[in-house]
This record gives structure tokens, sequence and C-alpha cells, in this order.
């Protein structure tokens, strides 16, 4: 990743971020522009200036600054820290890209040429001569043969002094990749103490000051790590930059202070100075105690920071690398007289094998001084480079999840989103604006899915409901209105997309057909794709299943996800069931539309429990209120039934049912299994204990095909619903964690 890309992404980072708000602040904030000085702006680890750096910039240069910061910013989708290698048999004979075979099989043939030559000469010399050696008593012999003798006296010596040469690179690699782990860890060490004692409000969410901090800090450690490898990586100058105005047609102007030292070491004094600031006013509790710690970490920081170019400007002294370099030279050079005289012809491949092998332990050796890419060392482009873009995502996923301490979606009422500019179109463009987002007040029901992209790879997609403010609440006392979908990757880091109905949504209430049965309200129920779990650029053939009015269910379809088009029922309100009492039954179709409910009077329950497959369970069970069902998956051969449960107090809990045909079902869960009509079973997941936790009073189960749950639940009472998500413990689907509460390693950080 270029230098002048990474500069590039940090100063619109800066360009874009808040100003300080106190006065101590300020003594560390001067305002930033992008113009730089780029001789004053480069470490001892760099060297001079190389000629390729001087030329002006092309169109390539300014694709791959483009490409580099949608890399740079991104939190998910990065690749691996280095090249991997898999252990198999035929593998190291079957890889080609990245190898040394690829970068110096030409260098060899070159070596060839010279024994070529030399028999070829011998030949035309003295056409007896054999092939396969060359005789001792031969006029030539006496001469190559003491050549020979030196040969492999140099070759025992230049063995040794290789083989150690390419141990010292090797750990003075392994040193700077442990290095920026550890860089790595103190940035995430700062977002995690942020966010752990940032100053929440009564219904257990962030306090709108708190929120501020941690996005701002998290944004300047972002810059922060982004400016510190832009110093590192310095492959091409800044003057790219300076000789067009890409980053001031980008960012807004801001002064800058020329006389600044090491950027990412003024940002460092931002984030420290606003950490001590907001300890003072109470937005991050703790006592003193914490600050130190916190401070700590920060000098911990700065400590990471230097010691990586302090390790690069003194990697290998000069003479040593002269040295080994001079040794394979002249290894190399008189390798093909030393191998004629035993070998004859075969010291034609011979010599190319050598000069493949002793050339790429050296070449090899270069490549480990040279951690990150700036090939200042190694002429054959081999490459051992630790990836910046992994790096940096690593850190942004890391400094975001920190920030967002649980929470995958809260409503959010404005802002860009975006759009699809049609139906049928795979990738989301552009973007707009609105102050009235249709997910502006709270959320509800969500369903999560996992596709296969052939073109992006995994696509995660989630539709759930909510409504606005300017939603009647009184319609119905639950959180739907209307329908959207999220986007992701990774199924954390979630992104919205605006539909075409009204407020971006993607199924909006009935206004045209005033008989239907989802003319006030509609929620998603579930979301199939009937095609393949296989998809082209997100197309594919979705069926959504979702609930409106009193309850009834209806079906919509689409070819993307996103636009949606109703198909009716032949209920005379269009639904496809009609509404009944609160359980869970069970109903056949060959179209999705035509629903046939499935006759259960072979389980032999009393005549008020015909045709359902669960109820409520009897007085004093965690389901006792009823049930509802929310998501069915096949684990193995037994079906999994996840489903709201409701106790006599009205609080909502997760329980597990399991059925090996669909229709007889069994509860399990924290207590020993049992037949349904027993309910002795208990939840699975259950409300947070902490009071006022956003989780607290309801909770819903949502599958994701694999073994994450997404559920909606709120707070205290009259709290917003949001969205979050449990994992469960291995392959125990009974025992769930909350993926706030995993106490996992951050991406590459180790811990101080």
């Amino acid at each position: 990743m270029k230098a002048s890309c990474l500069l590039a992404i940090a100063l619109i980072a800066a360009a874009g971020g808040s100003a300080p708000t106190t006065a101590a602040e300020s003594m560390f904030s001067p305002k930033l522009s992008p113009k730089l000085d780029p001789f004053a702006y480069r470490s001892s680890s760099q060297g001079e200036l190389m000629p390729k750096e001087l030329n002006p910039p092309t169109k390539a240069d300014y694709d791959e600054i483009d490409s580099v910061i949608d890399r740079a910013v991104r939190t998910h989708g990065y690749g691996p820290i280095i090249p991997q290698y898999y252990s198999h048999q035929k593998r190291p004979w079957q890889q080609w890209e990245g190898t040394i075979i690829e970068r110096l099989w030409r260098t060899a043939l070159y070596h060839m040429l010279v024994p070529t030559v030399l028999l070829s000469v011998a030949r035309w010399a003295d056409p007896s001569l054999p092939w396969w050696r060359l005789p001792k008593e031969h006029t030539f012999g006496q001469p190559f043969f003491a050549v020979s003798d030196g040969y492999n006296y140099l070759l025992t010596l230049t063995t040794f002094v290789t083989t150690f040469f390419v141990g010292h690179s090797h750990d003075f690699w392994r040193r700077s990749y442990k290095l920026t782990r550890s860089l790595q860890g103190r940035l995430n060490d700062i977002g995690l103490l942020c966010a752990s004692h940032a100053r929440r409000s009564d219904d257990g969410g962030l306090d709108a000051e708190a929120l501020e901090l941690l996005e701002s800090t998290a944004r300047n450690l972002r810059l922060l790590h982004v400016l510190f490898y832009a110093d590192i990586c310095y492959r091409k100058t800044v003057r790219l930059l300076l000789s067009f105005d890409r980053v001031s047609r980008t960012a807004p102007p801001r002064p800058l202070h020329r006389s600044l030292p090491k950027t990412y070491l003024v940002v460092l004094g931002w984030v420290t100075s606003r950490l001590a600031a907001a300890r003072a006013k109470g937005v991050l509790t703790g006592g003193a105690g914490f600050e130190q710690v916190a401070l700590g970490k920060c000098c911990d920081l700065r400590a990471a920071c230097m010691s990586i170019p302090d390790e690069l400007a003194a990697r290998m002294p000069l003479a040593y690398v002269h040295f080994t370099h001079c040794l394979v030279d002249i290894l190399l050079l008189i390798a093909p007289f030393g191998l004629y005289p035993h070998l004859g012809i075969f010291a034609i491949p011979m010599t190319g094998v050598i000069s493949l092998f002793y050339r790429g332990l050296l070449e090899l050796s270069k490549s480990f001084l040279d951690p990150f890419g700036n090939r200042r060392v190694s002429y054959s482009g081999l490459s051992a480079d630790i990836s910046i873009d992994c790096l940096i995502g690593e850190s942004n996923a890391g400094l975001t999840t920190a920030q967002r301490a649980g929470l995958l979606l809260s409503p959010q009422p404005a802002g860009v989103r975006k759009v699809l500019p049609g139906a049928g179109a795979p990738v989301p463009r552009g973007g707009v604006e609105s102050d009235d987002w249709w997910d502006g007040a709270t959320l509800g029901s969500c369903v999560v899915r996992r596709f296969t992209d052939e073109m992006a790879g995994d696509r995660w997609m989630l539709w759930y409901s909510g409504r606005s403010a300017s939603f009647d609440s009184d319609v119905v006392p639950l959180a739907t209105g209307a329908v959207g979908l999220a986007q992701s990757t990774d199924g954390v880091v979630w992104e919205r997309l605006a539909g075409d109905e009204a407020g971006g949504a993607c199924l909006v209430p009935n206004e045209d057909e005033w008989w239907g049965f989802d003319t006030s309200h509609v929620g998603v129920g579930d979301v199939h794709v009937m095609s393949s779990r296989v998809i082209q650029n997100g197309l594919g053939l979705y069926w959504m299943f979702y609930f409106g009015g009193r309850m009834s269910i209806g079906v919509a379809l689409s070819n993307d996800g996103v636009h949606w088009g109703r198909v009716e029922g032949e209920h005379p309100s269009g639904a496809l069931l009609a509404s009944g009492r609160f359980a869970i039954g069970s109903a056949v179709s060959s179209d999705c539309v035509k629903w046939t409910r499935r006759e259960l009077a072979r389980l032999r329950r009393p005549p008020w429990r015909d045709g359902y497959c669960l109820t409520a369970g009897p007085e004093g069970s965690f389901d006792a209120g009823g049930v509802s069902a929310r998501c069915v998956v096949r684990k193995g051969a037994e079906l999994l039934m996840f489903y709201e449960a409701v106790d006599a107090a009205r609080s909502h809990t997760i329980g597990l049912a399991r059925s090996a045909d669909g229709l007889s079902w069994e509860r399990v869960g924290a207590g020993p299994a049992c037949l349904l009509r027993h309910g002795c079973a208990g939840p699975v997941f259950s409300p947070s204990a902490e009071p006022g936790a956003w989780d607290g009073v309801a909770v819903v189960p949502m599958d994701d095909g694999s073994a994450r749950l997404y559920y909606v639940g709120r707070g205290a009472e009259g709290a917003v619903q949001r969205i979050g998500m449990a994992r469960s413990e291995g392959n125990d689907w009974t025992r769930w964690t909350r993926w706030a509460e995993e106490e996992e390693e951050e991406p590459g950080g180790e811990s101080a």
C-alpha cells in the first residue's frame, strides 16, 4: 500500500474529524490541510528519495489511490496478513505465485548459459571429449580441477554464511511483525478502555457526549494508524499529492502548521488530551487508577510507534549484507567452471539449480529485511510483505467493535444510505440523505440469511421491521410498521440500504387496497431464496413471509431482496392464513401461496389443542403465557425450533424445541429435556440480569443458519428496541453468549 495513498486517507479523515472541544485539547489539535513537505515528512527508515519517486503521477496512480482508500477504510473483507502456506504433499510443487522459482527462474536460465557456452567451446576445441566429464589427464583437466577444488571450499563457506544470514534476516522480520501486532494491541487497548468506561444513560445506552467521544477517539486512532504506516511504507513520495488538488477537492480546506513533527504523534496528543479532559468531565467514569492506566496505554502506543522505524533504521549492517552478496555472486560466477570437470554436460542444469537456490536464499534474506515492501533491498521483487491492508482493516474492526459495545443495529432517524437505482440492480451506488428514515424510532423482528455470492463471496442480509417517529404508535403495540434491509460481509458490521418505498423502506403498509389485511402495519416473519443458496451479484428469487393487521400472514416476491411485490392469498383480505390463537402450528404448500394446515390429531391432544404443534406450557413454566415461532432450522437429522416464550409475568425469553418430523415437538433447554406436555424445560436465552440493559425486557430469537442468534429487545420500559446477536457455545445450541460479553481477542491485538 503506497504511503501517498495512506496519507490521502489520513488527511481526508482528519479534515472530516471533529474540532477540539476543550482548551487542553486545542493545545494538541492543529487543523490539518493536505499540504505537506515530502522532504521533511520522512523518517530515518526511508532512506534517500529514489528517482522513480519524483516521476509525475499518472491516471494509474490515481486509480490506485482510489483502490487503496477503499481497502484501507474497510472493517472486513481484508486478506491474510501474509500469503498462507497449506500443508499438502503436492502443494509445494503446484505453487507458483509468490515463490522463489517465479522470481528467479530467468536468473537461473541466464547462469545456465555460461556452462552451455563453456561446453560448446570445449567440444569445438576437442570433439573427442566425453559429454559426461572432463578427464584429468586432458590438457584442460589440471586448471579446471584446480578451480573445482577452490569452488568446493567456497561452496562450504557460502552455505554457512548464507544460511546464517537467512536466520538473522528472518529474526528481524519476526521482530517487525511482533511490533506491528503490539501497535495494534495498544490501539485496541485504548478503544476497549474507553468503551468500557464510557458514561451510560438511564436506559443502559451510551450517553450522547460519551458516544461522541468514542466516535472521535476511534476516528483519531484510525487516523493515527494510517498516518503511521504512511510514514513507514514510503514507496512513493507525498509529491504525488502535492502535484494535484485531489485531496483539496475531497476534503474541506483547513490550515496546517508546517512546523509540526511527525503527524501521527500529533494525533496521539489529541487522543491523550481528550481522554484526560473526558475523565475530568465525567464522560469517562473511573478513578485515578483508570486515568493512570489509560495514559499509560497512550505512552505504550507512542513507544510502539517509535519502535518500528527504529528497528527498520538499523535492520542490518552494510558490510554484512555486502559481504554475503559478494560471496554468492562469486560462487555463482565460478560454479560452471567448478562443476564442468566432474559433471560434464550435466553441469548445465546443476548450475541452474545452484543459482536458483543460492540466489534464492540471498533474495529471500533480503526480502525479510523489507517487511513492509518498500523494495529498497531486494532487486528481484521477492515479497515477504506484511499486509498493511490487513493491519489497518483489523484495527478498524477492533476499534469499531469496541465502540459499538455489542450493538448491531439501533434506530437511525437521519443520515446517508446507499441505494439500489432500480429493481434487479446488484450493487448499491451513490447515496441518499434523509432526516426521517422509516426506522428512526424503534426496531422490531428481524431475519438473517447468509448466502454465497459468486462475485463477492459471503453475503449476509438482514431484513428487519421498524417504524419512524411519524408512525401512529396506537395502531398496534409492536415495533412493526415497515420492513427494510441491511447487508454485511461478516454478519457483525451492517450497512443499511435505502429501498424505493416511503422513508427508504423495502415493504410498507398496503395503501392501495383498503380491504387488505396489511393496510395498517407490516413486519417480517421469514425470508427464503428459492433458487439456490449460491447467488450471483445478489440476484435470486426471494420469498418474504410477512405479517400485518391482526397478525395475518402474507407473502411478497423479489429478485434482489430490496424491491418487493405482494402476492395475494386465497383469504378475502389477501392473506395466506388468517390469524388465530397465540400458539405454533404447521401448514404445507406446493407454491408458497396456497397453504393447508396440517392435521395433528394423531398426537392425541385434548380437543382444544388439536391442530397445534406447540402451545403454552403449564402454570409456573417459563412459557406459560404463550409461545411464538421465530425460527426453525435443521441440525443433523432433527429440526430445532427457537421460539419466543412468555411467562405469567409477561417476561420474554427464548425457548428451544426439537422434532424429527416437524409435528411432534419436545422442549429442550437449561432444564432436562422432556415431552412438550410437561413443559418443564428451561429457556436457552434470557434477558440480561443487568438493570436497564437494552436487551433486558424482550428478546426474540433470529437464526442465520449457523450458530448465531440475532434477536431484538429493549431495556427499561419505554426504551426503544434494538437488534443484537448471541453465539452458541461450540456445538451446544442450548447455551448462548451475548456477542458484547464475549471476551475474545481483538484481531491482531496482543494485550499488554
